[in-house]
């Protein structure tokens, strides 16, 4: 078993380019104490990326630890108390009854019931590429923003680790932390599918703890203004793309070629012109 890592605290700021301005991240501190070697590299890496001023971890609105249950963030923004966010692999795999998993929903509809290879191109929690990787397909994962890319690939890295993936030889999804646009146009392998589950603005307010993971992307990235660039540019690189939209919100492009409905969200899928009818797939 790992022990934990020496105690370090770095203060980081990180400085992005958004459209033609740069924009500030919120604070975000990183604690390695209480880290396991694993874990204590993933953190030195993520330091690298990014710039470091003098400061206390105190101020920081995000602070980043090790633990046993994995890579945490604590937020303190704009809440009575601080949140522990986390990527629950133990309760993912608890949750798994058979593998492959049904694949008998929408969100299957949507992938195309052929597809093999799946690219999630907006990463976030890594929530769908889970549920695509129970259902026993290869997944590749995209994040532009490091400190998610971080959570994920620690989550990835935590999942490859258990008894249920290692007894079913699952395939792991990979985590590619980068650009979105730029990393599919540059990619080799072919995917049957890219799926787009962009940022919006949110509308309702509850007390469900999922509904606090989506407070904190929203915090942290804001809603994703080039989605309609991103669905632009995976068109141009695979088939099929299947974007998730919130139950009320409009296409992204107009006119999808067809699109499934499910609890809370629908799925619009957009087809190449060389490629068959959605039905037959």
């Amino acid at each position: 078993m790992d022990q934990p890592g020496s105690a370090e605290v770095s203060f980081l700021r990180r400085m992005i380019e958004n459209n033609q301005k740069n924009s500030s991240l919120p604070n975000c501190a990183v604690d390695t104490s209480g880290a396991s070697p694993s874990q204590s590299l993933l953190l030195g890496q993520f330091v690298e990326t990014y710039e470091q001023l003098q400061g206390q971890p105190e101020a920081a609105a995000c602070l980043v630890i090790g633990t046993p249950e994995g890579l945490q963030v604590e937020w303190r923004h704009g809440t009575a108390k601080s949140l522990h966010l986390h990527i629950d692999i133990k309760s993912f795999v608890r949750m798994q009854r058979s593998f492959p998993a049904p694949r008998q929903t929408g969100f299957n509809q949507a992938l195309g019931r052929r597809s093999r290879r799946i690219v999630d191109a907006t990463g976030g929690w890594g929530t769908d590429a889970l549920r695509m990787c129970a259902q026993g397909l290869d997944v590749t994962i995209i994040e532009r923003h490091p400190l998610m890319g971080l959570l994920l690939t620690d989550a990835m890295q935590r999942l490859s680790a258990t008894d249920w993936a290692e007894r079913n030889r699952v395939a792991i999804p990979r985590v590619v932390i980068g650009d979105s646009i730029t990393t599919l146009q540059s990619m080799e392998a072919q995917a049957d599918c890219v799926y787009l589950d962009p940022m919006y603005p949110l509308r309702r307010k509850g007390t469900a703890a999922v509904n606090k993971y989506m407070q904190f992307l929203q915090w942290l990235v804001g809603p994703d203004g080039d989605a309609a660039q991103l669905l632009t540019a995976a068109l141009q690189v695979c088939k099929r793309v299947a974007v998730k939209r919130p139950d009320a919100a409009s296409p992204i492009q107009a006119n999808p070629d067809t699109a499934f409905s499910s609890k809370l969200v629908h799925y619009d899928v957009y087809l190449t012109r060389d490629n068959s009818p959605p039905d037959s797939q």
